[in-house]
C-alpha cells in the first residue's frame, strides 16, 4: 500500500490513499471487509480454520439456546443504557438552554465609571507583574500567614544583632553600660543569727502565679529586653564612629510623583452631581454645598430671570431687521432697504389701477396667449355648426 501511494503520488485518481483525504476511511473499511472475506474463503491456508470456528459456534448455539438469549439480554441492556445516556445528555442540554435563556443579558447596572485624566498618563506606576511574580508572591503570603502573630515572647524571632552577631562586637575603649538585672520578685526571709546565713530564694514558679501576675511579668521582661537591645545598638553606633541608627521615613513620595503633581496641579475628581472636575482638597466643601438643596440651581435661575430687565435677547438685532425689510416690500425698498416714500406709494397704486384687467395675476404673455387660443377655438366651432345645419 505504501509503495502504491509513493508510485501514484502525482496521479489525482489515487489521492484517497493519503490518510488526510476524505475517502481514505471508506477505502480502509473496504480493504478490511475484503480481507475478512478472502481469509475465510481459504486464502493463506486460514479459510478452513475460520470456517471450523464458525461451525463450532453455530453448533454450540444450537445445543445451548440460553446462550443466545443471554447475548440478546446483554445487547438489550446495552441498548437501554445507551438510550438512557442519550436522554440524560439531551435533558442536560435542555436545562443549559433554559438557564441561558432565563438570564436577561440586557439587565445590568453601571456601578461606577472610571475616568482617566492627564495625571494618570504621567503617574509613576510599577511595571505589570508576570505569572511567576504572582506565584512567588502567593508563596510569600502563605509563609506569612503560616507564622502566627500571637507568639509568646520566648518563641519570638531573634533580632538582627542576636542572630547574625553571635558575639558582641568589640567597642575599642568604649564600654557599653552593663545591663541592669531584672528585679526579682523572690520573697526573702529575715537573716538568722549565724554569720554565714543567706536568704534562700523562695521564688514562686510562673505556672502557679495568677494570670494577671504572669502577664505583668512577661510585659516587664519584654520591656527589659527592648531596653537592652536599644542600649546595644547605641553602643555599636558609638563604636562605629557615632553614626546614628538609620531612620526609615514613612509615607515617602517619589520625586517623579512630586514633579508630576506640581506640574499638573492638584489632583481632581469628578463630582457625581454636577459632573465637573473638582480638586480633591475642595471636594468636601463642594459636596456639602451641593447637598444643601438639590433645587438650588433652579431657584437661582428663576430669581435671576425674575430680576432681569428683559427676557429678550439683543443678539443679531440688525440681521433680524434686515430680514424683515427684505420680506416687507410694501413698506421698505428691496434695493436700498429704506422706507418707501408717500409719492412712490401713490405712483404704485396708480400703475396698479390702470394696469388691472380683471385678472389678479395681471397682463402676462401666457395669459394673453390662452385667451387668444380660446377665441380661435370658439370661432372654428361656430363655423362647423353653421355648415352642419345647412347640410
Amino acid at each position: 500500500m505504501t509503495q502504491l501511494a509513493q508510485r501514484e503520488t502525482s496521479n489525482p485518481q489515487f489521492q484517497f490513499l493519503i490518510p488526510n483525504h476524505t475517502f481514505h476511511n471508506f477505502f480502509q473499511s473496504m480493504v478490511d471487509q475484503y480481507s475478512i472475506l478472502l481469509r475465510e474463503s481459504g486464502v493463506n491456508g486460514e479459510g478452513s480454520k475460520a470456517q471450523q470456528e464458525r461451525v463450532d459456534q453455530l453448533r454450540h448455539n444450537a445445543a445451548d439456546k440460553f446462550k443466545v438469549l443471554a447475548r440478546a439480554k446483554q445487547r438489550a441492556a446495552y441498548a437501554k443504557w445507551q438510550e438512557a445516556e442519550k436522554a440524560k445528555q439531551e435533558e442536560e442540554e435542555e436545562k443549559k438552554k433554559i438557564e441561558f435563556a432565563r438570564v436577561d443579558w440586557n439587565d445590568f447596572v453601571v456601578v461606577e465609571t472610571i475616568v482617566f485624566t492627564e495625571a494618570d498618563d504621567q503617574a509613576n506606576l510599577p511595571p505589570p507583574t508576570t505569572l511567576n511574580d504572582l506565584q512567588y508572591a502567593s508563596l510569600e503570603e502563605k509563609n506569612k500567614v503560616s507564622v502566627s502573630s500571637t507568639l509568646r515572647i520566648e518563641e519570638a524571632f531573634p533580632f538582627e544583632d542576636t542572630s547574625y552577631n553571635a558575639y558582641p562586637p568589640q567597642t575599642y575603649g568604649v564600654q557599653a553600660p552593663a545591663a541592669q538585672p531584672p528585679p526579682t520578685t523572690a520573697s526573702t526571709y529575715p537573716a538568722t543569727n549565724g554569720p554565714t546565713a543567706q536568704p534562700p530564694a523562695a521564688s514562686v514558679p510562673l505556672a502557679s502565679r495568677p494570670r494577671a501576675e504572669r502577664e505583668e511579668a512577661e510585659a516587664q521582661r519584654a520591656q527589659e529586653q527592648e531596653q537592652e537591645r536599644l542600649r546595644m545598638q547605641q553602643a555599636q553606633a558609638e563604636a562605629r564612629g557615632g553614626v546614628p541608627p538609620m531612620k526609615i521615613k514613612e509615607n515617602y513620595v517619589p520625586r517623579a510623583a512630586q514633579r508630576a503633581a506640581s506640574k499638573f496641579g492638584t489632583q481632581t475628581a469628578m463630582c457625581p452631581n454636577c459632573k465637573q472636575q473638582i480638586p480633591l482638597n475642595e471636594m468636601d466643601e463642594h459636596m456639602r454645598i451641593e447637598l444643601l438643596d438639590p433645587r438650588w440651581k433652579e431657584q437661582k435661575a428663576k430669581a435671576d430671570a425674575r430680576y432681569a430687565t428683559t427676557n429678550l435677547s439683543t443678539v443679531d438685532v440688525a440681521n433680524n431687521l434686515k430680514r424683515l425689510a427684505s420680506q416687507r416690500s410694501d413698506v421698505f425698498d428691496t434695493t436700498t432697504g429704506q422706507p418707501v416714500s408717500e409719492e412712490e406709494l401713490a405712483r404704485r397704486k396708480k400703475v396698479a389701477l390702470h394696469a388691472f384687467d380683471g385678472n389678479p395675476d395681471g397682463k402676462n404673455p401666457a395669459h394673453m396667449n390662452q385667451l387668444q387660443t380660446s377665441n380661435l377655438d370658439e370661432q372654428i366651432r361656430a363655423i362647423h355648426q353653421k355648415y352642419a345645419e345647412k347640410k
